[in-house]
């Protein structure tokens, strides 16, 4: 969610009169929980002439006043839009896992979810943390880097899957495919079902491994 809040102030230097706006627009379209995005910025704005418009030399000031304000909109629209809500608890889930953060991850999860990983099924969030987070977080996160492939997200319901590249040692890539289905619980975006089947690629071929 994203707003814009402003502060207005006076002052006088001299024979200046000055008013003081300040903005902070924090969007929250989440790459991540942990960034959080916030702009910052303070304009100073010269008197206004007696007809309502701003004396020589603050015209500048106030197009840029202005400008501000419509990319402050525009960011706000697009962090409400599902698709970007979405993307971003998808964010938060891989962030969990790579962290092994179980608290971080029930933010995300609905406790009904059902998780599904080589063809054994976790009924319910415990199910799902004790059988399956718990013993995997026992171990250190492997070297990895993931992306959306597809997201498609309506008002209420979305699906997306994303490709996990896992560094392993010698010749070949493996490959961890999950699937989320998110349904908007209330003012939230949870994840009721992760299907993750792990892929791999074919090896180097030797002609290639000899350039």
């Amino acid at each position: 969610m994203a707003f814009l809040s402003i502060a207005h102030g006076r002052e006088t230097h001299g024979d200046q009169r000055h008013t003081h706006l300040c903005f902070l627009n924090t969007p929250d379209y989440r790459l991540s929980p942990n960034l959080v995005r916030q702009f910052r910025w303070t304009l100073s704005l010269p008197k206004l002439g007696a007809a309502g418009f701003p004396v020589a030399g603050g015209f500048m000031r106030w197009v840029a006043f202005l400008s501000f304000l419509v990319l402050s909109c525009a960011f706000g629209a697009r962090a409400e839009t599902p698709a970007n809500e979405v993307r971003s608890v998808i964010t938060a889930f891989e962030d969990g896992m790579a962290d092994r953060n179980v608290a971080h991850l029930q933010k995300v999860v609905a406790g009904d979810v059902v998780a599904i990983r080589n063809g054994i099924r976790s009924d319910g969030w415990e199910d799902f943390r004790d059988h399956r987070l718990i013993p995997e977080f026992a171990q250190a996160a492997p070297a990895s880097r993931w992306e959306i492939v597809k997201l498609n997200a309506s008002a209420d319901l979305a699906w997306a899957y994303a490709k996990t590249r896992v560094a392993t040692k010698g010749r070949t890539e493996t490959f961890l495919w999950t699937v989320f289905v998110l349904e908007r619980r209330g003012k939230e975006w949870k994840i009721v079902l992760i299907d993750q089947n792990p892929g791999r690629a074919a090896p180097t071929s030797t002609k290639t491994r000899a350039r």
